[in-house]
Parts: C-alpha cells; structure tokens; sequence
C-alpha cells in the first residue's frame, strides 16, 4: 500500500511538471511593434541560406535581405514605411511563403517538404491576406476576381495592397486600374499607398496630343502606339460608310491570360475578321467549320481572324472548351460585360466584321458565305 502511495505520489508531481512546462512553452502571440519582424523556425540539421524579397514582375523577384537559419530559426527586421507583401524563399527548395510587411509581428512555422503550407501567425491584415489567397486560388478568373474583391472591400487595407501588384502599363490596364482605385473609400485613396497607386496611374496614363471619340480612334499604320489619343469613354457605334469607317481599337484579354489589341491584329494582314460569338451559341458554333476552312485557305496570304467572345468569366472554361473543340486556331479574346460588342453595336450573335488592311470596316453582320465572296474578289481565288 505504501508502495502504491508513493508511486502516485511522484506522478502527481511527474504530470505537475509536465504541465508547468506546457505552460512556460505556451504559443507566442505576435505583437504590434515598430517595423516588421519575420521570425521563422526550420527544422533542420543543416545550414540554410534564407532570402527575403520583393515581387518585381509576375515571375520575377528581387532579394533583398539574406540570412541563416541558426539553431532552428531565422530573423528578418527592418522598418516599413507602408503595408505591402514579401516573399520568403530558401536556396535548393521550390516555393515561396508571402507574408505582409507592416508594424507587427509574423511568426512562421516552416514546412520544408512543402513551403505554401507553412503555419503563417501575424497581424489581422496576415489573416486577412492568407484567407484571400485561398480564395483567389479557386478562381476561373483570377484578374476579375481582385477586381471584384477590391470592388466588395473598399475599406480594407488589403484592397490597395493587391490594387498596387494589378498596376499594368498598357491603356486597357490602365483604365481598369483607375476604375478600381475609384472604388477605395477616400481614406484608403488618401493613405501613402493610395497616394502612391494615384501617382503611379497619372505618370502612366498617355499624353492627349488629340481628342477624338471612341469610334474614331484610328488604327491607320501611320498612327503610332507611341502617339496615343485620349478616349473619350462612350459606348459610341462604329458608323458605316461608303468611305470606310476605321473601326474602334480596342485591348482584351487573350485565352492565355494577355492583353491584346486590335491594331496589333491587323497589322501587315490584308484583311481581317472581327468574329464576335460566344460558347453557348448554336449559331455561332455551326459556322466556326467554315470560317476555320477560310481561314486555312487565305491565312498565309494575309487574311486574320479574332474572335471576340461574349462568355462570361463565370464560365471561362466553357469558352476556352468551345475554342479546343471546334479547333479554333485564330486569336480569342473575352468580353465579359460587352465592353467591345458595344463598341461595335452589336445587338445579336452571331456577328461578323470584316476590316481592311488600314482597319476601314468593309461590311458588317453577314454570313460566312457573304465573307467568303469577299475573300475571293480581294484574293483572286
């Protein structure tokens, strides 16, 4: 009995250390500090170069800190003067962890078999990210999805910061990049990041020389891209005349993620094919055979096509199937919202564009077998 006593005796005190020490091994909670702290820890029986970076382009980074990893763990400090996202790498591993930079703390639990599963604990505006990045890697369409987002959350913080990784160059990039910096409350517009997406649109956006309408943005070879014109934001029909009306330029997104123009279509082609469709037309579908038969008989000696479809991004993947099952060769772009169809006034799909070599609109709305009379007459065959 005595025996027994004191066996329970020693595991009680057995079992009161062990929970003294579960206690002093209690979790660290970040903290609000002054700059960022990155405070990472690594299993690993071997040393370990670590690098701290910035994105620079879509697949293109910078490092600009490097350190070790020393008894398990690793230290990045500095000050930060707004909020924006690094990117934590390590030399022979593939992935990287982005964590955001502002005045707290971000503890991180590094996975080395897999690094974008590491354990990531910091600020509200971390969570806030990290939840963000799960949703966005479900998206069809991840360019619409952060304008959506930053459209949804115009208050927070994290809206300016995935604005300012959106900011692109080219003119259609730039209208979508105003249109969203539009829909941040004035204090996010105010704040140094707002500030600095401001400048960098203004800086961006072209010099008018000249004014013109939507509709008459030329596309004549003798028109520099260099030499931009100011839109004038109207929903203004391409009129058609005897004398050839240039037809509208316009940027969209290509079927790999791209923005492309028009003008770049029709440069250095005799004639060129604006076919607007969409997935879920019958119409639409039964002539892609026909204009795929034309396209492999005039394409080499100058004829273009580019089809412009009306899909949803919702159902994106039903567009790009269409393209791969009705074995569509030409360029694709999407127009989710009818921004272009408008452009062009179109009412109904099918419907077909055909332009000259300067971008003058030949005729409009007429079938496949009215094109391929055109085809023949400007070709000889």
């Amino acid at each position: 009995m005595k025996k027994l006593l004191l066996f329970i005796f020693i595991l009680s005190i057995f079992q009161s250390c062990n929970k003294k020490e579960k206690i002093e091994k209690k979790e660290q909670i970040p903290m609000a500090i002054n700059g960022y702290a990155f405070k990472g820890f690594f299993k690993t029986d071997k040393e370990q170069d670590v690098f701290l970076q910035e994105k620079i382009t879509a697949k293109k980074f910078k490092t600009i800190k490097t350190s070790k990893v020393v008894n398990n763990s690793f230290l990045f400090t500095g000050n930060v003067s707004t909020e924006k996202i690094y990117y934590i790498a390590f030399k022979g591993l593939k992935g990287k962890i982005p964590v955001i930079g502002n005045n707290f703390e971000t503890l991180i639990s590094v996975n080395p078999n897999e690094i974008e599963k590491s354990v990531i604990k910091g600020s509200p505006l971390q969570t806030s990210f990290e939840n963000y990045q799960k949703e966005i890697n479900l998206a069809k369409n991840k360019f619409v999805f952060k304008l959506n987002y930053i459209k949804s959350h115009p208050n927070e913080v994290l809206s300016t910061i995935i604005l300012k990784g959106m900011l692109g160059k080219s003119k259609w990039r730039l209208g979508q990049n105003r249109k969203a910096y539009k829909t941040l409350s004035s204090n996010l517009q105010s704040s140094l990041l707002g500030k600095e997406i401001d400048t960098y649109i203004k800086t961006n956006e072209p010099k008018v020389e000249k004014e013109v309408s939507v509709a008459e943005l030329s596309l004549d070879p003798k028109v520099s891209d260099d030499v931009p014109v100011k839109i004038i934001e109207k929903k203004k029909t391409a009129s058609i005349t005897p004398y050839r009306k240039k037809a509208p330029n316009f940027y969209g997104e290509s079927i790999s993620g791209k923005d492309i123009s028009l003008k770049s279509i029709i440069r250095n082609k005799k004639i060129t094919l604006i076919d607007f469709w969409a997935s879920w037309c019958g119409p639409c579908r039964n002539q892609n055979p026909h204009l795929r038969k034309l396209y492999k008989k005039y394409h080499s000696k100058g004829f273009e096509i580019v089809g412009v479809s009306e899909d949803k991004y919702a159902d994106i993947n039903k567009w790009k199937n269409a393209v791969a099952n009705d074995q569509l060769p030409w360029k694709q772009i999407i127009d989710d919202g009818n921004r272009i169809a408008n452009m062009f006034g179109v009412k109904g799909l099918p419907h077909t564009v055909l332009l000259d070599s300067k971008g003058g609109i030949i005729f409009a709305k007429k079938s496949s077998y009215t094109i391929e009379k055109e085809l023949i007459r400007v070709f000889g065959f």
